[in-house]
């Protein structure tokens, strides 16, 4: 449950997310941590698994990013690039999971996103203009990217969010799914996070300029159910 407090300061009132804490930030990090070495020790080692665990791992460095970033950390800096390279990763990723559960995959398209991720991470480790500037609000971090950036960014983002989950529908709907109960488990991982920031950002609407390090905050239950759900069905399925 999404526990919110209201405070007055300076005769203004601040919204503060207790679930979005730094200390919730890093608890989060050693639960996705903790699903990834979960599912190294207890799957077989398929190109499925390496997705899970990849995920999860991208999820932590996420969340340890904003740690440091939140505690002001000397390294906050880094940090703030890390962890943004981090959830670039994560849509085509998560379009790559889909198409390997969902039966039909089109290795020439997965691979070409997985390489423009790739090259968008690496812009945003190494590019000395990459960030307008970052802020933390002691729940999440904003990000603030170029007025051409996010231009680009956003269609790529929510793009491989919103087509992962119509693959997934429509592989479901049109029955060509070969690991139909996975899928629908990975659906319900994808609704989990995407569904509570939808509904926060619009009764929030200051949040919308941290929907990324939200998202990442709720996506803690996906990775749940890739390692208890998901990973389970497939390696059960696979047999």
């Amino acid at each position: 449950m999404l526990f919110v407090t209201m405070r007055k300061h300076n005769m203004f009132k601040q919204t503060t997310f207790a679930c979005f804490s730094p200390p919730v930030m890093i608890g989060t990090f050693f639960i996705e941590i903790l699903c990834a070495v979960y599912a190294l020790w207890r799957f077989k080692m398929n190109l499925v698994t390496r997705l899970c665990v990849a995920i999860c791992v991208n999820l932590a460095i996420f969340q340890f990013a904003e740690y440091f970033v939140c505690t002001q950390s000397t390294y906050a800096i880094m940090a703030s690039r890390l962890g943004f390279a981090a959830i670039t990763l994560l849509p085509p990723l998560g379009f790559w999971l889909m198409c390997e559960l969902s039966g039909k995959v089109n290795k020439h398209l997965v691979h070409a996103l997985m390489v423009l991720g790739a090259f968008v991470a690496v812009y945003f480790l190494l590019h000395k203009n990459a960030f307008e500037s970052y802020e933390c609000t002691g729940n999440y971090v904003i990000f603030q990217i170029g007025k051409a950036q996010t231009t680009l960014y956003s269609p790529y983002y929510f793009g491989l969010l919103i087509a992962a989950v119509a693959k997934g529908s429509y592989a479901l709907f049109s029955k060509q799914a070969t690991n139909v109960l996975a899928v629908k488990w990975l659906l319900v991982g994808y609704a989990v996070f995407i569904v509570p920031v939808a509904i926060l950002t619009t009764l929030h609407p200051v949040t919308r300029q941290a929907v990324p390090s939200i998202l990442c905050g709720f996506a803690v239950m996906l990775a749940i159910i890739l390692v208890t759900r998901v990973l389970p069905i497939y390696d059960k399925e696979s047999t």
